[in-house]
């Protein structure tokens, strides 16, 4: 149990950084590709703020978040090992 355990530890936080790694990825891709629309810029007109700020910011949100999708993946892997050991079985 405790190679099982440890198993599913490793491929939950090897799914977490997938996850994460595809969002980055995918935000990236959409930055790259941007286009603005200077047809469309007068009716989204904003008051933009003119300092950035950069770095993380923690919220319960995001904490609950990565926290559940650890616990689903060890789960996950759990339930999949003994349902494929099962099956293998008969």
């Amino acid at each position: 149990m405790r190679k099982t355990l440890l198993q599913s530890i490793i491929f939950s936080a090897a799914s977490l950084l997938l996850y994460f790694g595809v969002q980055a990825g995918w935000g990236y891709y959409k930055t790259l590709h941007y286009v603005p629309s200077l047809l469309k810029s007068d009716k989204s007109a904003e008051l933009l703020e003119k300092q950035v700020e950069f770095g993380i910011t923690l919220s319960a949100q995001g904490i609950l978040e990565v926290i559940g999708f650890f616990g689903a993946g060890v789960m996950l892997f759990i339930i999949g090992k003994f349902a494929f050991r099962a099956f293998r079985s008969k």
